[in-house]
């Protein structure tokens, strides 16, 4: 696979227009050879290769290549089938030659463009280690501090905590530490972290914790009546009726009932009697029948179940007022309170049990003593208020006690003795089990004082885990590029050629040993004559980049025999010597190549690989070679001209006077010559590049008349004895529109262009005043070839 031509590059840089002519330029052959001066389109060339042997699309302007037949356009570079390609131009000894500036006296260097691209992503790579190092120092400060602010945190709250539950004589929490205290935190987050006590529970742990172990309190008992049911039967008892052959005069008058009662009864059983003990007179049986049927079965019994009611009173009285309870001081503190409050609500409902006890008992006396009546125990209450009920209260009182019904055991005390006997149950049972209630107290304060700083720990908590995470992932960052330092490296090395190796192919390249390589880390240490090489000039770092490459034509990653080489002026400043051996070792390297690109404007190395491309189609001994049907070789050389005012570049055959000559000078003469003939009337854009043609003419011809002052082109001209009218001319012209070889965008007056044909005879004229006889066979080879150009062109 071959590259055929650029058919068209257009607004790509100096290529304004450039389309491959249809005839008179024939297509790339294996072997090209392109000659052109500076700023003429070498370069971009060469660049336009590169985008080939990179795939990469061109950007700027049109081009289109033709690759065996087929056309590719600058868009289509990247997929399209190309050979495989290797360029060398200016870029390339910057891609190859590298050193790492002020890093290291004596330098390291890098070769090879794959080696310093990896090389310097080596150096970015140990420069984000450096950026790592950084990471890591910051990351563990970070790690440092919080993980000491959540160590400071945890030991001041367990020294809280230690204050807040250490007892006497020893305890758990005694010695009580952070480490206890993350156990804690760590426990209660893994259960849902938890809720705070209430005041109250607080409160009362908080009295358990600093208790000490009291004895058990024997619990009281008291005879507390069922006064819903006693209520109850003493309503019933009051509101009796009998039925009996009752006499008015006793129903009307209980007190004498009473003693008539108490009278029957001392006239019956053992004291039956006929007489009548009071006034001994005949007890009448009639009358004597009349008190019993007055005082029958039914009276008894109410009398007798109002007697046991009444004594029943009585009990509850007794029992009510002989109730003792402990001393509230027995108890744990944290009883203490409510069993006081219990006590005291106990003691003041038992006065209003006595006073109801009292007036129950008047009523059943008062029934007692009035059987036949239907008494209502409320009259009782309302119509006695005893002194020791509250003001206003008493009736109240009844009817809530009347009331209450399953309640009434709140309201006659019993609610609170059996609260306070309960509470003594507490405090025993707390006795009892007071190591494990003591426990549960403290180990309840303590999760209590973890719970309340709890989000405190978590964020502290998150902050070392958040700066651990970050100090993880920088160390993980830091071998992650010690990993990749190393491969690089490794891959640098594994395609490193030895320090020998090199040393020999540029002492075979230079044609002398005053370089010299040392293999240093993944890269090579130079010497210039056994010194340290601190700067390397121009022409050594183009020489060892173009032996570099030309040695890299040999990876395995590159088929020579399939692949294209191109090669644009490798031998920048080189002296002659090493400009010949450089040629020779190219030479050896790149012969096998599929198709070979030479892009120059030196002329000793044009001249050089001319005679080789010569000798390949056995062309050195032709007087004048059609170089348009040379079978596999080309030649071309590349041409500007400036229309308009735009500079713009073209390829075409090499000039018939460089093939021909083994000089450069040869054409410059002819090009002046022929110019200086040119009618007036000839278009400007074909001036362009004779001023520069016409300096480097001068400067061949006066280097060599005045050698002793060779690159001072003016003061060359100032020391010659010639019309100085036509001397200032021609520096105007010279200094006008060339510089150093380079054909300059034409920026002054355009009117000494005009002037052209004139200056150019000027300059022939100097030429012919310095040394005639050279002039006149100069000119006669001029015309000669001008002669054969006609006849060639006469026959065809």
């Amino acid at each position: 696979m071959q590259i055929t031509r650029f058919q068209r590059i257009r607004n790509h840089r100096i290529f304004r227009d450039f389309s491959w002519p249809a005839t008179g330029l024939p297509d790339f052959g294996k072997f090209n050879l392109i000659y052109g001066w500076n700023g003429s389109g070498k370069t971009t060339l060469s660049n336009l290769f590169r985008h080939l042997q990179n795939r990469t699309a061109v950007d700027e302007g049109e081009v289109t290549v033709v690759v065996d037949g087929r056309s590719v356009t600058q868009d289509a570079i990247p997929t399209a089938a190309l050979p495989q390609v290797r360029v060398f131009n200016r870029d390339a000894v910057n891609r190859n030659v590298f050193e790492l500036a002020g890093e290291e006296l004596p330098p390291v260097y890098y070769l090879g463009e794959d080696s310093i691209e990896t090389q310097k992503k080596i150096e970015k790579l140990k420069t984000d280690q450096q950026d790592n190092l950084l990471a890591i120092a910051v990351s563990q400060t970070e790690k440092r501090d919080s993980e000491s602010d959540l160590e400071r945190f945890c030991s001041d709250q367990a020294k809280a905590i230690k204050n807040l539950l250490t007892a006497p004589g020893g305890g758990p929490y005694n010695n009580y530490n952070s480490a206890l205290f993350k156990r804690t935190v760590e426990r209660l987050l893994g259960s849902g972290g938890g809720a705070r006590l209430s005041t109250e529970d607080k409160k009362r742990h908080l009295a358990i914790k600093g208790e000490s172990a009291r004895a058990k309190i024997p619990i009281p008992t008291a005879a507390y009546p069922n006064f819903a049911d006693f209520v109850r039967r003493v309503g019933d008892a009051l509101s009796q009726s009998i039925v009996s052959n009752s006499l008015a005069e006793l129903v009307s008058n209980p007190e004498l009932s009473s003693w008539v009662e108490q009278g029957l009864g001392l006239h019956r059983g053992g004291n039956t009697t006929d007489v009548c003990r009071f006034c001994a007179q005949p007890l009448s049986a009639t009358r004597v029948a009349q008190l019993e049927g007055h005082f029958n079965d039914q009276y008894q019994r109410l009398q007798s179940e109002l007697s046991n009611l009444i004594t029943e009173v009585d009990g509850y009285q007794v029992s009510v007022k002989a109730i003792q309870v402990p001393d509230k001081n027995l108890l744990y503190s944290h009883l203490i309170s409510e069993y006081e409050q219990s006590v005291v609500t106990m003691n003041r409902q038992s006065g209003l049990v006595g006073s109801l006890l009292a007036v129950v008992r008047r009523a059943l006396m008062a029934k007692k003593g009035e059987p036949f009546r239907n008494l209502d125990l409320m009259t009782f209450f309302t119509n006695l208020a005893p002194s020791d009920s509250p003001a206003g209260g008493w009736e109240k009182f009844f009817q809530v006690l009347l009331a209450a019904g399953t309640g009434i055991s709140a309201v006659v005390g019993k609610t609170s003795f059996d609260r306070a006997c309960q509470l003594i149950g507490d405090h025993n049972k707390q006795s009892d089990r007071f190591v494990d209630e003591l426990k549960s107290a403290r180990q309840a304060l303590e999760e209590d004082a973890v719970i309340e700083v709890l989000e405190d720990y978590r964020a502290k908590s998150e902050r070392v885990a958040k700066a651990s995470n970050s100090a993880s992932q920088a160390e993980k960052a830091k071998r992650e590029l010690a990993a990749k330092i190393t491969e690089l490296e490794r891959t640098i090395r594994r395609h490193q050629p030895a320090a020998a190796e090199l040393n020999e192919d540029m002492r075979t390249y230079l044609g002398r040993d005053e370089l010299r390589f040392e293999t240093k880390d993944t890269g090579y240490s130079i010497t210039r004559n056994g010194q340290p090489a601190l700067n390397l000039s121009e022409g050594e770092r183009t020489a060892i980049a173009f032996m570099y490459f030309l040695k890299s034509l040999q990876d395995t990653g590159f088929d020579l025999r399939h692949g294209v080489v191109v090669i644009d002026d490798p031998v920048s400043s080189l002296d002659a010597n090493s400009l010949y051996c450089a040629f020779g070792f190219m030479k050896a390297r790149i012969q096998q190549a599929q198709q070979l690109f030479v892009l120059t404007h030196n002329f000793t190395f044009f001249r050089q690989v001319k005679n080789w491309f010569n000798h390949i189609d056995n062309i050195r001994g032709t007087k004048r070679p059609d170089l348009q049907k040379l079978k596999d070789v080309r030649f071309y050389m590349l041409r500007t001209d400036a229309p308009a005012g735009e500079r713009r570049a073209s390829l075409r055959v090499l000039d018939d006077l460089l093939h021909r000559f083994e000089s450069e000078y040869h054409h410059l003469f002819q090009t002046v010559f022929e110019a200086s003939e040119f009618p007036d009337d000839t278009p400007l854009n074909q001036f362009y590049a004779l001023p520069n043609s016409s300096r480097r003419l001068l400067e061949a011809v006066l280097a060599f008349k005045q050698p002793e002052r060779a690159g001072e082109l003016h003061q060359q001209l100032q020391a010659i004895q010639f019309d100085e009218a036509k001397k200032a001319r021609i520096i105007r012209f010279i200094n006008t529109y060339s510089h150093h070889g380079l054909i300059a965008e034409p920026s002054h007056d355009l009117s000494i262009l005009h002037e052209t044909p004139q200056i150019l005879r000027d300059v022939l004229a100097l030429i012919q005043h310095l040394d005639p006889e050279h002039f006149a066979n100069m000119k006669v080879l001029c015309e000669s070839a001008n002669e054969d150009e006609h006849a060639a062109t006469d026959g065809t």
